[in-house]
């Protein structure tokens, strides 16, 4: 999927998109979480590589993966994540994000732009 992000990133023009782009990136390839054997689990690795982050991240507000909240939510790099986007396997992790990253363009994007309600955190 690195990949896949890295080829779509190339794709776009539009600044706003891109910042979209690399927002979805952040809540899922680097804060990603996953129900695994009943369990929340780690897969981003910006948790895995935070030994005090990967003690924390379960008490987090997991919800579920969302596009559009995702691209459009802050966050902040100097602190624990406290909202994390969580997948029920990462079968859906490929689908959804990989996904996403298959789709995107400029088109595509400000599509799921207007839709965007402003979220608060």
């Amino acid at each position: 999927m690195h990949r896949q992000a890295g080829f779509a990133i190339r794709r776009l023009k539009d600044i706003e998109n891109i910042r979209f782009l690399s927002r979805v990136f952040w809540f899922s390839l680097e804060f990603g979480t996953v129900i695994e054997a009943g369990e929340v689990r780690a897969y981003g690795a910006g948790i895995l590589s935070s030994y005090g982050e990967i003690e924390e991240f379960r008490g987090m507000d997991h919800r579920p993966l969302d596009l559009v909240e995702m691209g459009t939510a802050d966050y902040d790099i100097t602190a624990y994540q406290p909202v994390l986007y969580r997948a029920e396997s990462i079968q859906e992790v490929i689908e959804v994000v990989g996904g996403f990253f298959e789709q995107a363009s400029d088109g595509y994007i400000g599509e799921l732009r207007s839709r965007a309600k402003v979220v608060s955190r």
